[in-house]
């Protein structure tokens, strides 16, 4: 992904049409595996539309960050673009409304 890319994921715009990619790209994958799609599948598919993004860490990010449990740094850390925060954080607001966040 371009830091062209990475800034308009950002943007509604950008967001919409990342999140539109991987839903697409996890409903082809649910039918061509009858609905066995894994976590890994999921990550790969995440990155690949930009909803997650790779970032070198020398340190741990936060306790509850998977790095902490690795240990070994420098090393790389998976992390939401900022505007997939926002939209967690706008949905974590609205309890029982269809989100699970």
């Amino acid at each position: 992904m371009t830091k062209e890319e990475s800034r308009a994921i950002n943007s509604v715009d950008g967001l919409q049409s990342a999140l539109a990619r991987f839903g697409a790209k996890v409903i082809d994958s649910h039918r061509d595996t009858y609905g066995d799609v894994d976590g890994g599948s999921l990550q790969e598919m995440a990155e690949q539309c930009g909803l997650l993004v790779t970032v070198m860490v020398t340190e741990p990010c936060g306790e509850n960050c998977s790095c902490v449990e690795n240990g070994d740094f420098p090393q790389y850390c998976l992390r939401y673009p900022v505007g997939l925060n926002a939209l967690i954080a706008v949905l974590a607001k609205f309890p029982g409304e269809g989100s699970t966040v």
